[in-house]
């Protein structure tokens, strides 16, 4: 362990991510910075080989890497929260193990945290692919995205910046609100506490990659679609009682997670449960052109599916002929 205590920690948890854990860890490793930094993973008791690489990488780096190896599997909320606890930072910075940070990430963001005692917390715009085929899908956070910079902000428009992105004040990181009936959506929970002790903040530059694939959570089913609306409703339900938070903007997270399940049901066809919960939406606000298009056509599911399946087509299209 390094005798010089460092400006920033590096947090990583990782569960069977034997294909990707290298490249993670690489990327962290590479970063050029004038302060000291460490990296802390959370290894949770992966069944595919993925422990085996974390410890080589502390035994090679030991005075880079400290690895947390748990003795049984711990789940996502206890294996972040020992990593939250064991990092020792001023700043704290968020990588997932399937995941990379690009070169400069580190120093770009410790120089605006430095410059910006007002921002708490700090995203980084981060290059989206598909794995194994590499395939770019562009900017996580594209032009058009709302920007973020309040707790009202947070709460009404959601999670627009990447995780893996994200810097952090220790000072702004208390961990007893912390829910542990939201496991797969910690972010959120975790920068509406941040934002209570301060702005949020985005530099607009592809500083990571965000690899999409089969095993990630958010590429789930719909039962686990279901599981990730009810934690985020939760969530929704705790940000309400805290200062700053207006009504307006519960009112329309409100409607924006609804929306997004409903969107999902009528993916996969289920046009019955589409049809309840988009029409359960129609006394709250518009969250954009689609949730319109949705309610006028909720009585012709088949219709509005094969447009929207268009338009996507069309998207991806753009953005692969864009290169980017």
């Amino acid at each position: 362990m390094s005798a010089v205590a460092p400006k920033v920690s590096v947090g990583i948890v990782t569960y069977n991510h034997a294909p990707f854990i290298r490249e993670c860890l690489e990327s962290a490793l590479a970063q050029v910075t004038d302060f000291p930094f460490e990296i802390v993973v959370g290894e949770d008791c992966s069944t595919d080989g993925t422990r085996a690489i974390v410890e080589e990488y502390a035994a090679r780096f030991p005075g880079r890497i400290r690895a947390l190896l748990a003795e049984k599997n711990l789940g996502v909320f206890e294996n972040w929260r020992r990593v939250l606890e064991a990092c020792r930072g001023k700043y704290l910075a968020n990588l997932d193990g399937d995941d990379r940070m690009r070169p400069g990430r580190l120093q770009k963001q410790v120089a605006h945290l430095d410059a910006h005692p007002d921002v708490a917390v700090l995203f980084t715009n981060l290059h989206v692919f598909d794995w194994p085929s590499g395939r770019s899908r562009g900017k996580l956070t594209p032009p058009g995205a709302p920007r973020i910079e309040t707790l009202d902000d947070l709460v009404r428009h959601g999670m627009v910046y990447g995780h893996s992105s994200k810097m952090w004040r220790r000072s702004s990181q208390p961990l007893e609100w912390l829910p542990a009936d939201a496991p797969h959506i910690l972010d959120w929970p975790l920068t509406i506490e941040n934002a209570r002790h301060g702005r949020i903040a985005f530099l607009d530059e592809l500083l990571g990659d965000y690899r999409k694939h089969a095993a990630a959570f958010t590429a789930g089913d719909l039962i686990r679609a279901q599981a990730h609306h009810e934690e985020q409703l939760r969530t929704l339900e705790r940000a309400r009682a805290l200062h700053g938070v207006s009504e307006s903007a519960v009112l329309h997270a409100q409607a924006r997670l609804i929306y997004a399940l409903a969107a999902r049901h009528l993916a996969e066809g289920s046009f019955d449960r589409f049809r309840e919960l988009i029409d359960s939406t129609r006394a709250l606000p518009s969250v954009g052109p689609h949730h319109r298009f949705l309610l006028r056509l909720r009585a012709a599911p088949r219709f509005a599916r094969a447009v929207t399946q268009a338009y996507l087509r069309l998207q991806s299209l753009r953005v692969l002929l864009a290169g980017s």
